[in-house]
Order: C-alpha cells, then sequence, then structure tokens
C-alpha cells in the first residue's frame, strides 16, 4: 500500500486506504476525496455535509482579517472582520453597502409578494412590497398597518388599505 509518491516531474501524491487524497500539480493543489481541512487558514468542510465554514480568527489567533471574492484580481464581495458585507466596495459603512459605477441596483426577485422587511431587534417598522397582481402594486406599512398604496393606474391612496381611503392622489 502506497502512502506517498513523489513524482519524476515533482509532483506529490498522498493516500489512504489505497485511494489518492491529495495530489499537488505544476498549478497548484487537487484534493480528489473526502473534506478538505486547512488549519491556521481556518478553511474546512470537515463532515459539514458539503457546506464550507470559513473562519478568518480561528482559536482568536488572528484579528481585523477580511474575506474578499475576486475575478481576476479585482474585489467584488468583501466581508470585513465586523460583519459589514460591501459589494463592489472593499470598505462597507454599513451591514449591507451596494455600490456601483452608474446605477447600484438591488433586485428582489420573488415569485410571489417580494418584500423589503424593516425591523428593529424582531419588531416589525416597515414593509415595502408588492401584492403579486398582475400589473403590480407597492404597498408601504409602518409596523404592520399599510400606510399607502400605489397601483398600476397610478392611484396613491393615503390612510389605509381600501380604496376609500383618507386621501386620493391621481398622476
Amino acid at each position: 500500500e502506497a502512502y506517498l509518491t513523489c513524482n519524476e516531474n515533482g509532483s506529490v501524491e498522498l493516500y489512504h486506504n489505497n485511494a489518492k487524497k491529495f495530489e499537488t500539480t505544476s498549478t497548484g493543489v487537487s484534493i480528489t476525496a473526502g473534506d478538505l481541512f486547512i488549519h491556521n487558514g481556518s478553511l474546512s468542510t470537515i463532515q459539514s455535509n458539503g457546506s464550507l465554514y470559513l473562519d478568518l480568527n480561528i482559536n482568536g489567533l488572528f484579528s481585523n482579517r477580511i474575506f474578499q471574492i475576486q475575478h481576476n484580481g479585482t474585489p467584488h464581495l468583501t466581508i470585513d472582520a465586523n460583519g459589514e458585507v460591501g459589494i463592489g466596495t472593499t470598505s462597507p459603512s454599513a451591514k449591507l453597502e451596494v455600490k456601483g459605477d452608474g446605477d447600484a441596483i438591488i433586485v428582489i426577485n420573488d415569485t410571489d409578494n417580494p418584500q423589503l422587511i424593516f425591523k428593529e431587534s424582531s419588531t416589525t417598522k416597515g414593509k415595502i412590497y408588492s401584492t403579486g397582481q398582475a400589473l403590480g402594486e407597492l404597498l408601504f406599512d409602518i409596523g404592520t398597518t399599510n400606510r399607502m398604496r400605489l397601483n398600476s393606474n397610478g392611484l396613491s391612496i393615503l390612510g389605509d388599505n381600501t380604496d376609500q381611503g383618507l386621501l386620493k392622489l391621481y398622476c
């Protein structure tokens, strides 16, 4: 049974129970079976059913590390040491910051009722959502009470969620 093979081209292969688990190549490293675990970099999938957990401060040994996803050296997503997420920025100033070179567009795509909910702890403070009607309708809630509705006819109803609201504006 082979445990280690050193090849003439400089590559190295590691085996366990006659199965290759690790291989170095001229372009990098290949793990061919099992879970991945890198201790000091804390990249691991150990018995996690395919999930990947990345800890940049394993055992408290490192601080102020960031996580980035890059393409050709250009950062596209950054998570800083405080857990703030930046898309299009490497120094997010809030829990989520989206920055674009022209339009910074956020799309909420749902098959029924897309919603943007504002909460303080577990209390809903407000909500902007669509009713999912064929032509669409946009509603604005304060707390859990609807306060304004815009429909496809340009009708803005303030005050309640009926067509007999306190104020109607047609645009």
